[in-house]
């Protein structure tokens, strides 16, 4: 349910005095950027203050070890749940889904329907080993890790995730309380992903987190006395691979859907971390919707589950050999052992996931969308203390998107750490050359041409692929994104 204008400011304006303290305290910090919509649901998107090599440096073998299994948040009962109720929701908007996409193959789009229904089954409460990692679908699944910030110090945690589906490639599904902590309300840094993870073998090795996108929900309430359950879930956005490979192409995804029809058998995917698990392995058990909570709204779902620490984030699925999420582990009752709640994945999720798809952005001309102050360096959840040094792990960085609707383009925000030659390129792009003097940040304008231009005025959206080239003496370096263009119809 969309928060009204006032509860959103207030508690815009409350998160980001939390943030300003801790950030005055602890030094560098970030905020979730809620991203300004003429449209409802809203989403809060932001990146991470820490680089790709930061986040790959940090995760040393001892770090990981001393990394804390992030408990689902067990809370007090201050209402009694609802019902059973089954039919769909959303106050009328259509189902949706987009398929599992298995690896090396090309990801379908978000397509309209309601995904069938899984037989109804009994719950089996104890979680069993899911086998061989390296193999999809459990291959998409993996372990996420990140520290935050608090006024006690840095406190390194464990999550679980899962690849979803996508045309960009890099999206994974998480829990809200794995990126923004509910604490404190910051945001998480030095976040990495490891697709099946297995007794401490990374067959596809660490993936780095550049960005999240998760509902205003959470983003609003974190920190505050009663963060709000039914809005825990996020996207991570991973950054390619040194060799320039997607983590979807290389693990494959699975399949995520919206409005959806609650009553089904679940798959609850995890690395439950406290006895009797151990968080080496991934697990996997069925269980049968139980119920709904409607302390918050939308009402969240119920399954019987005895899935530990370390399990938040990790996916509720249906179908066998192409899983289809429809929920993430979020919290419990401390007076009802044995349950599990998920939020439901509506239009909210929906905008989360194609927020995340098209690439995290503030909008043009919001100068309160982005997590810092002018003081800065603008509005784009920059990390103003961030190195300036001319590395070759620096040498370029994609820093922020606005987008700019009356227009139909979007500008990409751009680092670069020394002198050379930046361009910008696509085959459906206006390509853009500067000579850049030295270490600055530098605004790129994306407008589409060709069949691009076209689909934009003819749908009022499209898609183009950019890249990102700057040379210096020493080297050059590429980054590329997919990036959503639109403009009222």
């Amino acid at each position: 349910m969309p928060l009204s204008t006032s509860r959103l400011a207030v508690g815009l304006l409350a998160l980001c005095g939390a943030v300003l303290f801790l950030d005055a305290w602890l030094g560098a910090g970030a905020q979730a950027a809620p991203i300004a919509s003429d449209q409802a649901p809203a989403v809060a998107a932001g990146f991470f203050a820490t680089s790709r090599a930061q986040a790959l440096s940090h995760w040393s073998a001892a770090r990981r070890s001393a990394a804390r299994a992030l408990p689902a948040r067990l809370l007090a009962r201050h209402s009694a749940p609802g019902g059973a109720e089954s039919a769909a929701e959303g106050g009328g908007a259509k189902a949706s889904f987009v398929p599992a996409s298995r690896p090396h193959t090309a990801a379908a789009e978000l397509r309209r329907g309601a995904v069938p229904t899984s037989a109804a089954g009994t719950s089996a409460l104890e979680g069993v080993d899911s086998g061989e990692s390296a193999t999809f679908p459990n291959s998409a699944n993996g372990v996420v890790y990140g520290e935050y910030r608090t006024r006690y110090g840095r406190e390194l945690y464990q999550c679980s995730g899962s690849v979803v589906s996508s045309s960009a490639g890099n999206i994974v599904l998480t829990s809200g309380h794995c990126v923004i902590d509910p604490e404190t309300g910051t945001v998480a840094s030095y976040v990495v992903f490891v697709p099946g993870y297995r007794q401490g073998q990374e067959p596809f090795g660490e993936w780095a987190a550049e960005a999240y996108a998760t509902t205003a929900q959470w983003a609003d309430t974190a920190g505050s006395y009663e963060p709000d359950e039914a809005g825990d879930m996020a996207m991570l956005l991973l950054e390619e691979s040194s060799g320039g490979k997607t983590v979807q192409s290389e693990v494959g995804a699975l399949g995520i859907a919206f409005n959806q029809a609650r009553e089904q058998t679940y798959t609850q995917y995890g690395y439950p971390a406290e006895e009797p698990y151990d968080g080496e392995v991934l697990y996997t058990h069925a269980a049968a919707y139980a119920g709904q909570d409607s302390a918050f709204s939308p009402a969240t779902m119920q399954i019987a589950s005895d899935f530990t620490a370390g399990s938040s984030g990790g996916p509720w699925t249906i179908g066998e050999s192409s899983p289809i999420a429809l929920s993430v582990t979020d919290y419990g009752y401390e007076d009802e052992p044995g349950f599990l709640f998920g939020p439901y994945f509506d239009s909210t999720a929906q905008a989360v996931y194609e927020e995340a798809d098209a690439g995290v952005s503030a909008d043009a001309g919001s100068e309160e969308s982005a997590g810092g102050s002018s003081a800065s360096g603008g509005s784009n959840n920059v990390d103003p203390t961030a190195s300036t040094a001319t590395t070759s792990s620096s040498l370029l960085r994609l820093v922020g998107i606005r987008h700019d609707r009356s227009s139909g383009t979007a500008t990409l925000i751009v680092r670069v750490s020394g002198a050379g030659k930046l361009g910008l390129h696509g085959s459906y792009v206006r390509e853009v050359s500067r000579r850049i003097a030295g270490a600055s940040t530098v605004d790129l304008t994306v407008s589409a041409r060709g069949a691009a231009a076209r689909a934009l005025l003819r749908r009022g959206h499209a898609a183009v692929g950019v890249s990102v080239v700057f040379s210096s003496e020493a080297e050059t370096q590429t980054r590329s994104r997919r990036i959503r263009l639109s403009r009222p119809r």
